[in-house]
C-alpha cells in the first residue's frame, strides 16, 4: 500500500493515523480494510477530475471530515444485517460502513448517473459483493425489502428525509441523520412515523462540532435494537 502521486492517496502516515482514530472509535481495521480504503482515496481522486464527487483535496481532509465521519456510524449500525444510503453520492457514508462491514447488505440510493457508475466502480474494484447501487430517487418505493437502519447525510430537510426514509425502513428499524450541531433540533410532530431516540455528538478531528440524529421508526422499542 504505497504512496502514489494523487493527492489522496493514503500512504504509510495516513493508514496509520486512520487506523488508530478508527479504534478510538471501537472500529477495528485490519489489512484488508486499509487496503479497501486506499483504493476507494484512489478512485475518489481518479473520478473527482470529471465528476464532482467531494470537496477535499488532501489525505488529511479525506480523512478527517469524510471517512471518520462516516465511521461513527457503525456503532449505531449495530447488528444490522441490511442498511441503506440514502442520497449516497460518492458513497458517504455507505461505502466506508460496507469496508467495515463487509458481509452486511448495504444499498447505496443514487440518482445520478455518474455518481451511480462511480460506486458501482467502487463496489468491483473493492470486491464489496454485499453491495447494491440502486440508480433510483430515494423517493422511489417499493423497489426492495425494507432494510434495519438507513442513513442519510445531509441531504434532505428533517421533515422530508423522515418522509423519504419512512417506506426504507422495516417496523422498529433505525434512520441516522448524520447533521451539523448548528442545525435546528426538529420538535415531534403528531402522526410522526419516527420517534427521535438518541442524539449522538461528536466532533470531526480539527473540524467543527456534528451529531447524528437516531430516529427508530414507530415507537420505542428496546427489545428490537440493533446497537
Amino acid at each position: 500500500m504505497s504512496a502514489a502521486s494523487s493527492s489522496l492517496t493514503l500512504g504509510a502516515t495516513e493508514y496509520q493515523r486512520l487506523r488508530a482514530q478508527a479504534s478510538a472509535l471501537g472500529v477495528t481495521l485490519d489489512d484488508v480494510a486499509l487496503e479497501r480504503f486506499g483504493l476507494y482515496a484512489q478512485l475518489l481522486d481518479r473520478w473527482g477530475k470529471t465528476t464532482n464527487l467531494i470537496s477535499c483535496r488532501t489525505a488529511d481532509e479525506l480523512i478527517d471530515r469524510h471517512l471518520l465521519d462516516a465511521l461513527i456510524c457503525d456503532w449505531p449500525c449495530g447488528r444490522a444485517h441490511a442498511i441503506a444510503d440514502l442520497g449516497s453520492g460518492a458513497g458517504l457514508p455507505g461505502v466506508p460502513l460496507a469496508i467495515v462491514a463487509p458481509h452486511r447488505r448495504t444499498l447505496l440510493i443514487e440518482p445520478r448517473r455518474r455518481r451511480a457508475s462511480f460506486l458501482r466502480a467502487v463496489k468491483r474494484d473493492l470486491g464489496l459483493d454485499c453491495v447494491e447501487v440502486l440508480s433510483v430517487r430515494a423517493e422511489t418505493v417499493g423497489l426492495v425489502e425494507p432494510v434495519d437502519v438507513a442513513v442519510c447525510r445531509a441531504v434532505w430537510a428533517d421533515d422530508e428525509v423522515l418522509r423519504v426514509a419512512a417506506p426504507w425502513i422495516h417496523e422498529h428499524g433505525l434512520l441516522l441523520c448524520l447533521r451539523s450541531e448548528k442545525h435546528p433540533r426538529r420538535a415531534k410532530a403528531r402522526g410522526d412515523a419516527f420517534v427521535l431516540e438518541q442524539v449522538l455528538a461528536y466532533r470531526i478531528p480539527g473540524g467543527a462540532q456534528r451529531r447524528i440524529d437516531v430516529y427508530r421508526k414507530g415507537p420505542s422499542r428496546p427489545d428490537e435494537c440493533f446497537t
